[in-house]
């Protein structure tokens, strides 16, 4: 087992009204058909915070990528030794730049967090804390799968990865609640120069770009179906009233 896949559709088509999109955890799925007001969902048997009301799909794409430093030493007949030696430090350069990468999308939810405390009117929901805890849940059904093949390193790094931020964000919490003149406002400028930063980040932006684009996509769809259907049950009800037979007999 590499890699769990969320495919069931536990509602197709569901119109549950007050829900947000693509958030897990989120408590307005117990009013979803498929619950029957339970906790649990009756169609998958999982619990109603492991769902989501979705706007798009996801689907696995297997690609083959070419190392252009091992071809290139593969077209000048290097050694294999050599050409193992090689790809081993691309791969260490490639994990480096990824957990830097990690620092910097973290650092940034951080800076979101505190920018939507300072400014919400409504209680703030840390949505991130509920998809670290996901990814965590993911991995170690892995490694209960297959714990002798299993890569620690993984659930690890998530666990830190919410122990810093959640550590982080306590410390935040106690500067907005004393009113620490040491905690700067955060701009919307600063807000959208941080989300570019996170477009252009060299292995992860390409991907983030893309997300947000469906998640935009998915989302205008969804509205623009609501209001279809809004329409169209409205004017359902008012043919009904036309042409009840108390208005068609009425004298």
């Amino acid at each position: 087992m590499q890699k769990i896949d969320y495919v069931t559709h536990c509602h197709k088509r569901c119109y549950l009204q007050g829900v947000e999109f693509n958030v897990i955890n989120n408590k307005a799925l117990l009013g979803c058909r498929a619950m029957k007001r339970t906790n649990n969902c009756q169609v998958c048997g999982c619990s109603w915070n492991n769902h989501m009301h979705i706007t798009y799909e996801n689907e696995q794409v297997s690609v083959d990528k070419v190392d252009e430093n091992i071809k290139l030493l593969i077209n000048e007949k290097q050694s294999d030794q050599i050409i193992k030696e090689e790809y081993i430090i691309d791969l260490e350069n490639r994990i480096s730049q990824l957990k830097e990468e990690k620092r910097i999308i973290n650092n940034i939810m951080i800076t979101f967090a505190l920018f939507l405390r300072q400014n919400a009117i409504a209680p703030f929901n840390d949505a991130y804390i509920d998809y670290l805890d996901h990814f965590i849940n993911e991995e170690k059904i892995k490694k209960g799968a297959n714990p002798t093949t299993y890569n620690n390193d993984v659930l690890n790094e998530l666990e830190t990865s919410r122990r810093e931020y959640v550590e982080k964000m306590e410390t935040i919490k106690d500067a907005i609640v004393t009113d620490n003149s040491s905690l700067t406002p955060i701009s919307p400028e600063e807000i959208n120069n941080l989300e570019n930063q996170l477009y252009h980040l060299t292995i992860s932006g390409q991907t983030l770009q893309m997300m947000k684009d469906e998640t935009k996509r998915g989302y205008i769809n969804a509205i623009n179906y609501h209001e279809m259907l809004h329409n169209s049950t409205s004017r359902f009800s008012i043919m009904q009233k036309m042409f009840s037979p108390s208005k068609l007999y009425k004298r």
